[in-house]
């Protein structure tokens, strides 16, 4: 077991790459002549590859303060991808430009130097890809680079404790909690008792000052304590992915979940999981006897070709794009800051969001197994979420009779949130054929049931951001899933081409 710092990775990832570019070089003088030639014996090779290794070394200056240098651990292997395709396009850009400025491009073969391309993106690929395996498989994981301690407000200290134990990552250790109207004296005893690195001040922005946080902090610093100070706005604290740049100033965006685009016939909301959640969360109970749609390719063609189905889409609050080209055909359109909204991803949000149990939580749908499971696996991997009901309804229509009970069952238990779980497009109707008599806002999910239960495994991260989740899915179940996936996506490709036209 081992652990290396931040630094070390970074060197180990330079170290890399320049085996890559020397390999690369290499290989690429083997396979053109046909015979292992030194690449000091040829003076343009060896004047490549030192342009090669000087441009590598540019790059580690550049990129000493980016997170490419924590993939180690932290990124999939579609991020290491796209980090050494990046690397690999601005060296041989950089080395054609050289080339031709010092008139040496007609003296290089063009397919050592396709061998060389496509060489160093292999090699680079597989060696931080081994490397990652193997420091993931070996690091001491018990070694801490902070011990941290967290400082919070009573009325959101278990929402802030939850959500901070739940996501804080392996190179930080949580040591407790303390609440601000305690004696400040006793928490830096405290501070100093435990070996506290950093200490987290999570408190409404209103009562920064009233809370005399401005003189805590600067004694703390003076101590040598380190402070994350945590603003929450509106009783809710902005997660990581939320927050953009506007000039040099990192700020986050509200628009009100306003921005609409057309696909398809489809009024879609643009947005992203972050900023749709932290909206919904507060505006949760404007949206009572509402309902939201996640829709993805397959069902984006069925509201195509059915007017009914696509009045049931449109008559929501809002519809989200739950498909990776759909996002992509918004960002065509014009809305470069779109992203995907899955209904899975959006759970996740707001169930992290909502741990403080202020936001209560009632699911509709799936089978007796699966919706029991789920219960043990939110109660789980959510501490403090707030469910107020779980139901199983028959697998048919229900008689009017029915029908009022369970609008009456929902409305009794007093929950905001109604998760439908009941597959598109009958989960869409329903949650239409009952707007405005269910008194909670409702939200048609799908299979987020059954990936929450652990009865269906949902595909890698890498997969998803690779835009190719259905196949995975397609591959679990192809017998039910390959017509809906082949017809469908053959019809999407046609109608996005056909409206271009």
């Amino acid at each position: 077991m081992f652990y290396l710092s931040h630094k070390a990775r970074r060197r180990i990832t330079l170290l890399l790459d320049l085996i890559a570019v020397f390999a690369s070089v290499e290989i690429a003088i083997l396979l053109r002549f046909h015979s292992f030639v030194p690449t000091w014996q040829h003076r343009l090779y060896r004047t490549v590859l030192l342009f090669e290794i000087l441009i590598c070394l540019i790059l580690y200056a550049y990129r000493s303060n980016e997170n490419i240098f924590l993939y180690v651990e932290k990124h999939d292997p579609i991020e290491n991808l796209t980090s050494v395709l990046r690397s690999s396009v601005i060296i041989f850009t950089s080395l054609v430009i050289f080339l031709v400025a010092t008139q040496n491009a007609q003296q290089l073969s063009r397919i050592a130097f396709g061998y060389n391309f496509l060489f160093y993106i292999i090699l680079d690929y597989l060696l931080h890809m081994l490397f990652r395996r193997y420091y993931k498989k070996h690091c001491n994981k018990e070694i801490v680079s902070a011990k941290i301690l967290l400082l919070t407000c009573k009325d959101m200290a278990d929402g802030v404790w939850s959500r901070l134990k739940t996501t804080l990552n392996q190179e930080s250790e949580l040591e407790g909690m303390r609440l601000l109207d305690e004696d400040k004296d006793k928490i830096l005893q405290e501070i100093e008792k435990r070996n506290v690195t950093d200490v987290v001040i999570a408190v409404p922005a209103e009562n920064i000052r009233e809370l005399g946080i401005p003189d805590f902090v600067r004694t703390l610093e003076r101590r040598g304590t380190g402070v994350y100070l945590c603003l929450s706005y509106d009783g809710d604290f902005i997660p990581s992915r939320a927050v953009s740049k506007i000039g040099d100033l990192q700020a986050v965006y509200f628009d009100g979940l306003r921005k609409k685009c057309d696909v398809l016939g489809i009024h879609y909301t643009v947005s992203n999981v972050d900023e749709a959640a932290i909206y919904i969360k507060n505006a949760v109970k404007e949206l009572k006897g509402q309902y939201i749609c996640f829709s993805n390719v397959h069902t984006t063609v069925m509201a195509h070709d059915n007017p009914d189905y696509r009045a049931i889409q449109n008559g929501s609050a809002y519809t989200f794009p739950d498909g990776s080209p759909i996002a992509r055909q918004q960002k065509r359109l014009g809305y470069m800051n779109a992203e995907r909204v899955s209904g899975p991803d959006f759970m996740n949000a707001m169930f992290r969001g909502t741990m403080d149990g202020k936001i209560s939580h009632y699911f509709y749908g799936s089978t007796e197994e699966t919706i029991e499971k789920l219960r043990k696996g939110l109660e789980k991997n959510y501490p403090g979420i707030n469910i107020k009901g779980m139901y199983s309804p028959p697998f048919r229509d229900l008689t009017p009779e029915e029908d009022a009970q369970t609008v009456q069952m929902l409305n009794d238990s007093g929950a905001d949130i109604i998760w439908i779980g009941l597959g598109a497009p009958k989960q869409e109707k329903w949650m239409a054929a009952h707007k405005d008599k269910v008194n909670a806002l409702m939200i048609g999910v799908g299979a987020g049931f059954n990936f929450y239960a652990g009865t269906v495994k949902r595909a890698p991260k890498w997969v998803q951001k690779a835009g190719m989740e259905w196949l995975y899915r397609l591959l679990q179940d192809p017998k039910r899933l390959w017509k809906r996936y082949f017809v469908t996506n053959i019809k999407y490709i046609w109608y996005t081409i056909s409206a271009i036209f």
